[in-house]
């Protein structure tokens, strides 16, 4: 299991210029594809050749706009809001999102903390997605106290993480699947330092990943 000390978790953030700098490097090549696509159509091209590019550029300009969605989230969050928040309702609102997959929410006891609900709900929700590409059928969610800190739990019976990708699952931009952005668990692990907690993956006992968060309860 990957852990880290808050003072580790906050200096394993990428700084705004790196993460620039990486940014730059994946827009590159949607950008290339699109421009080269559209001066294919400008040359003479049989026209059934014209509708394959045009379906390349509008799949690449997709693409390239959940890029900046997603990178303008992970660059602009702030200071985390501080309510007392039923951790019962934040994973139950999760389950809400994804009605494709089977989410089971592990019985605990009832349990509050501080935190921002809405970022909390991001965080576990970029696990799930994460789960729902590897092409998990299962998910659970859970959430305990542990001395003094409530740990959320993201099992799931996907494909899992090869041991040996290690802390990297958590980079900007690493991803072992085509087409794919790579940053949901760059924003997670982000949100889980603004609330003074750590992330921490690893596979599954049998099958699948596991995703961790230790987030203080009071803040």
């Amino acid at each position: 299991m990957i852990d880290r000390s808050d003072e580790e978790a906050t200096a394993a953030q990428p700084s705004l210029g790196h993460f620039m700098r990486l940014l730059a490097h994946e827009l590159g090549n949607p950008v290339a594809t699109i421009r080269m696509s559209a001066e294919m159509i400008q040359s003479t091209v049989p026209p059934e050749m014209q509708a394959q590019l045009s379906t390349m550029i509008l799949e690449e300009a997709i693409h390239l706009e959940e890029l900046i969605a997603r990178a303008l989230f992970y660059t602009a969050m702030s200071e985390p809001a501080d309510v007392e928040a039923d951790v019962g309702q934040i994973l139950s609102s999760v389950a809400q999102q994804f009605p494709s997959v089977a989410i089971t929410i592990g019985s605990s006891e009832p349990l509050n903390l501080r935190c921002d609900p809405g970022q909390l709900g991001r965080m576990i929700g970029e696990a799930v997605s994460n789960a729902v590409e590897a092409g998990a059928t299962s998910v659970t969610l859970s959430a305990r106290e542990v001395d003094g800190n409530v740990v959320f739990l993201t099992e799931d019976n996907g494909e899992g993480m090869a041991a040996a990708a290690g802390e990297r699952v958590f980079d900007p931009f690493y991803t072992t699947r085509e087409g794919k952005l790579g940053l949901g668990l760059t924003i997670a692990r982000r949100i889980a330092a603004l609330h003074g907690g750590v992330a921490e993956a690893a596979p599954g006992n049998e099958s699948g990943t596991t995703v961790s968060y230790r987030i203080p309860k009071n803040r």
